[in-house]
């Protein structure tokens, strides 16, 4: 584990990927604190009270500082990380803080997307690459996922992400498909997110300045044309892609670990689970981001 202050390098974690431990000390000072469900989630993030400065306590800033140094350079130069919490912190508290700690939550005005925290039970959707936030207007570029509930046989069941640069090398001899989904604008509202609700209309490409949006319903709109356009040819030659790729990595996120990742340039998907599965996981957007 890595001491309080320290300024070696991560230790190697799950797929290669560097495995950051919070402080000891912070066990104690954080185990009052608890965000029972959603609605707790979204009103600490609201409240001015709940910043990671009252979380720690002014003397633990320091080491609190120290961490989120060692966690931007890991993210910098890996695009993921490993985050590993004691275990007697509730994993809302410890996302929750790493969050905090990353720039905190943006404000959404509209109702249907305030809420900066998803429980998710694996739907069909989330089992395929996507990015999170796809209807925002800039996404959050950070996203935290931890394990709130385990599949009854404690089954180890990874999340696989994939940098996107490993792709944009893969086409570099043939980019393109990169430069179609680069200048084709994509009118993400109109596709049935869950949580879209009803907000202005958003054009923008599947590659940007900003990194990659990408989602599975986003084969709906690519499909509702009788044939297949370069759009479509693009969209259908980039999911091979992800499939195909060398660089993915599965990552077992279980009890006392959370997985961050740089949710502009990484794409991600869950595992295959029946759709009445209890395994539930918690994915936080942190560090600002445009909704509306």
């Amino acid at each position: 584990m890595l001491e309080a202050g320290s300024l070696d390098e991560p230790a190697a974690g799950s797929a290669g990927l560097p495995n950051l431990a919070f402080p000891d000390t912070w066990a104690e000072r954080l185990a009052g604190w608890h965000f029972d469900d959603a609605d707790a989630l979204v009103a600490a993030a609201r409240d001015g009270r709940h910043q990671a400065e009252d979380l720690l306590g002014a003397d633990e800033l320091p080491a609190g500082q120290r961490f989120l140094e060692r966690l931007r350079d890991a993210l910098a130069r890996n695009r993921a990380a490993l985050v590993t919490y004691p275990t007697l912190l509730s994993v809302k508290t410890a996302a929750f803080l790493v969050g905090q700690l990353l720039g905190g939550f943006a404000e959404r005005s509209v109702p249907p997307l305030r809420e900066p925290v998803i429980f998710n039970r694996d739907a069909r959707a989330a089992a395929q690459w996507h990015t999170d936030g796809v209807v925002w207007r800039q996404p959050a570029p950070w996203a935290v996922l931890g394990q709130v509930r385990p599949m009854p046989d404690a089954t180890d069941l990874p999340t696989t992400i994939l940098d996107l640069a490993h792709v944009v090398a893969d086409w570099a001899d043939d980019p393109q498909h990169l430069e179609v989904l680069r200048r084709t604008r994509v009118e993400w509202r109109t596709i049935p997110v869950v949580g879209a609700g009803r907000i202005p209309p958003l054009s923008a490409p599947v590659l940007d300045e900003h990194g990659v949006r990408w989602h599975a319903t986003l084969r709906q709109h690519e499909l509702a044309s009788a044939e297949p356009d370069s759009f479509a040819r693009a969209c259908q030659a980039f999911r091979r892609a992800l499939d195909a790729s060398s660089g993915k990595r599965d990552i077992v996120v279980g009890p006392g670990t959370l997985l961050v990742w740089d949710n502009r340039r990484v794409v991600h998907h869950g595992p295959a689970v029946p759709d009445d599965s209890p395994r539930t996981m918690i994915v936080l957007s942190a560090g600002g981001g445009i909704c509306d």
